[in-house]
């Protein structure tokens, strides 16, 4: 079963209510508090879109009247339910001992010397609790097949085994690594050097959260092991942030902060290459490499609200080469620029950066191409970005080669738009209305965007600060082309209204320049326009939505 959307959940919960018989003010109540949990809590939200964790979710909620505050609470009660669910049927485990049974078994998955196993076979994990719990390895094997016919944690492929979501594998090993001595934690974790594997990284972070749990000396006592190994390469450097940062969002969550006073320097250092200053320090060639080595181990930037408010109100859009002393000269204005006029906007919100190759990775793997309820137009007649498989080794890039109707439908599938060109030039302009994101001075130059072809290829998203506008958003000039939500026309010469663009036409609108685009095109009032079938590798898109 795929993944489920948001209607679908709530689908879920109508029939949940009603199979248990509820009344119109329990239903109520319990449709509600669900509701509350996946609007207030990411986690809960991602845990819902699987069928087995929404099913244990709706259970939790019902039982208990309320959803365990930390995720590490929520997979120890969904696991600890599944356990006892049929621990009364004849051959099954207690489900404390089941739950003890799973995490050896998970950590021998999860420790594999050749790298992580998602399956085992089941006369090895047979084998496995022999050694661990006596018992002979025929019995073990039956055992073995009683959980997998219907506790909801392991189930069988064939002469193998597997867990049911690997979120479970990865909590168990975590759970299991906690209740080794603090120096067998470290060894397992610290120096093997296993803790900065791609495999290891959410294991990792229930791992902090598990700590904190048995008392702030455990969690410090692995931190001040991560921070005490010396670093100089900035490579390095930048492993150690992104896993301290993925572990810090649960933590934080749960009233820790580190007290090494290595902690905030560590941080600080690798994410001082998306700050103006000392980016230029670094130089941009090393900010990149080791912007790109963050997309690869989890760039923190990602995990935040990104989503940036504009406030309604008017500015002039456009630009004019006539009269340098009239509003919006630019001695570089053509002739689509013209004539400048006054837009009034409602408020509306803008992405801080264009959509990511991660972020569009989500639709790919959740199936956003064959659903057509998402498509305008173009249903069918793409599968996935062009040069998808290169792109995806630069998670933290913005995405590309993707068509207007791709970029039109990931918008729809996240209940979001793409920005009308009048949102993407006051957006771009800035709060004063500039000439520049940055304002009316300095000029454009190589330390405020990536154009020209100056480096030679996209780069990871917000690597330019000196290029921000005063509201925060990234890379409105160069980097990548980006889609607007409006057909290209002329602009008329009458005060406009939260414009949309000519209700029809043959190509679609594009802001913004590219790393490859000469400066002449990389400027706020330049306008673009091509058939929204095209695609390329200097084609992106950010989103926009009305004001929340």
């Amino acid at each position: 079963i795929g993944d489920l959307e948001l209607p679908e959940i709530r689908n879920f919960f109508e029939h949940f209510a009603r199979a248990l018989a509820l009344n119109d003010a329990e239903s109520k109540v319990f449709k509600d508090d669900l509701e509350t949990a996946l609007a207030s809590r990411p986690e809960i939200l991602e845990m819902a879109g699987n069928p087995i964790m929404l099913t244990a979710l709706a259970v939790l909620q019902h039982n208990d009247q309320r959803l365990p505050e930390y995720r590490v609470e929520l997979y120890e009660s969904i696991l600890g339910w599944l356990a006892a669910a049929h621990q009364h049927k004849e051959g099954r485990l207690p489900a404390e001992k089941c739950l003890e049974y799973m995490r050896k078994l998970a950590l021998r998955m999860q420790d594999e010397p050749a790298g992580r196993l998602v399956q085992v076979n089941k006369r090895s994990a047979a084998e496995l609790f022999t050694r661990e719990f006596g018992g002979n390895v025929d019995g073990n094997e039956v055992l073995l097949e009683r959980e997998t016919q219907d506790s909801g944690i392991i189930a069988a492929v064939g002469s193998d085994l597997k867990f049911w979501h690997l979120s479970f594998q990865e909590y168990l090993a975590a759970r299991e690594i906690a209740s080794l001595g603090d120096q067998e934690q470290i060894q397992r974790v610290v120096e093997s050097g296993k803790l900065y594997q791609a495999e290891w990284r959410e294991t990792m972070r229930l791992l902090g959260g598990i700590l904190r749990q048995q008392g702030e000396a455990k969690i410090d006592g692995l931190i001040d092991a991560i921070l005490r190994v010396d670093r100089p390469a900035l490579a390095d450097q930048v492993r150690c942030a992104a896993l301290l940062s993925a572990m810090m969002r649960d933590l934080s969550r749960m009233k820790y902060e580190p007290k090494n006073p290595r902690y905030e320097p560590a941080i600080r250092k690798v994410m001082g290459i998306f700050r103006a200053g000392e980016a230029e320090e670094i130089g941009i060639g090393k900010c990149a490499e080791a912007a790109d080595l963050l997309g690869h181990v989890g760039d923190p930037r990602l995990e935040e609200d990104n989503w940036v408010e504009i406030a309604a109100g008017s500015f002039l859009m456009g630009a004019q080469k006539q009269k340098k002393r009239e509003p919006n000269y630019d001695p570089e204005a053509l002739d689509s620029e013209e004539p400048v006029h006054e837009v009034q906007l409602r408020g509306f919100r803008v992405r801080r950066f264009p959509v990511t190759v991660r972020e569009f990775g989500e639709f790919v793997k959740k199936g956003g191409y064959a659903a057509r309820k998402h498509w305008v137009e173009g249903f069918g007649k793409f599968s996935e970005p062009e040069d998808w498989q290169t792109q995806k080794q630069f998670p933290n890039r913005p995405v590309t080669g993707v068509s207007w109707f791709e970029a039109a439908a990931y918008c729809a599938w996240t209940k979001v738009r793409l920005p009308t060109e009048a949102e993407w030039e006051r957006a771009a302009r800035g709060p004063q209305s500039s000439r520049y994101p940055w304002g009316n001075e300095p000029p454009l130059d190589a330390s405020r965007a990536n154009y020209d072809s100056a480096i030679g290829h996209v780069t990871p998203v917000g690597l330019f600060p000196k290029g921000n506008t005063a509201e925060g958003l990234c890379d409105l000039l160069g980097n990548v082309w980006e889609w607007c939500g409006d057909w290209f026309g002329p602009y008329g010469t009458e005060h406009s209204q939260n414009p949309s663009g000519p209700k029809e036409g043959e190509q679609e609108t594009l802001r913004g320049g590219a790393w490859s685009s000469r400066p002449l095109v990389v400027r706020v009032s330049n306008r673009d326009w091509d058939e929204p079938t095209v695609r390329g590798n200097s084609v992106g898109f950010r989103c926009a939505g009305d004001w929340s």
